[in-house]
């Protein structure tokens, strides 16, 4: 790993993965031992796991995307039905309704940021970085991710962030990001800037391959059923026929 223009060795203490492909990918990618994987974070004990010093991560996006269902971090109590933004409420007591002090409460995808808060809170590590689309920084999400940094800094951190695109930084992919970078303040200089954009030197054209076998096509057959639907096709056909 690069830090500041100098490359730092880092050990994976732990990570967070619930499917089993995506943890085999994970681990084969960056040479960790599947053992490391501590699973559903929501179930997983933030006291019992070891110390670390840095914290990489990013809350589900699809109640924040704009492809997605715009749940946001909502939380309802399965007991009354009452609808709460787990961040309006403070730490030590979120975890159940305001409205009737239930604990038996349905969360979103996206609510997982406030499991990662939990896990920073109690580890404390010198610096960390959130990731998560740009439309929690749109004018329906902003004040969740105000909470959100707001949150952070009570713990004891500065937060430094900024809406980057993957095609600034050689990677030919039109993919914007926020990016939020966190610094406890004991260790704090005040002095971090985000990378400036380099320049794209690689477009599409250059990576994909020019010939490919016929097994990683999908037939016309196949290709007709992802876009139209079965009606569609059955009257296309009486009325080649």
């Amino acid at each position: 790993m690069i830090i500041g223009g100098i490359y730092t060795e880092y050990r994976t203490s732990l990570f967070c993965e619930i499917d089993k492909y995506a943890a085999e990918s994970y681990c084969a990618i960056h040479d960790t031992d599947k053992s490391l994987n501590i699973g559903d974070i929501t179930k997983a004990d933030e006291h019992a796991v070891a110390d670390f010093n840095v914290m990489f991560g990013g809350s589900p996006c699809q109640d924040f995307s704009v492809a997605g269902k715009h749940g946001g971090a909502a939380w309802t109590c399965k007991k009354c039905g009452n609808t709460y933004n787990p961040l309006e409420a403070h730490y030590s007591m979120r975890d159940v309704c305001p409205r009737c002090g239930s604990s038996e409460i349905e969360k979103t995808r996206s609510s997982l940021l406030v499991e990662w808060l939990r896990f920073l809170r109690e580890k404390m590590p010198r610096f960390a970085m959130y990731e998560n689309v740009k439309n929690i920084v749109g004018i329906r999400f902003k004040p969740t991710f105000d909470m959100f940094v707001r949150e952070l800094e009570e713990y004891g951190y500065n937060v430094y962030w900024k809406v980057l695109n993957a095609k600034d930084y050689g990677i030919p992919q039109n993919r914007e990001r926020v990016y939020c970078i966190i610094i406890r303040k004991d260790l704090d200089n005040g002095k971090f800037e985000f990378p400036a954009p380099i320049e794209l030197k690689h477009s599409l054209a250059d990576i994909l391959e020019d010939d490919v076998e016929d097994k990683y096509y999908l037939d016309d057959e196949k290709v007709s059923s992802l876009i139209y639907p079965p009606h569609q096709i059955m009257q296309d056909a009486n009325l080649q026929s």
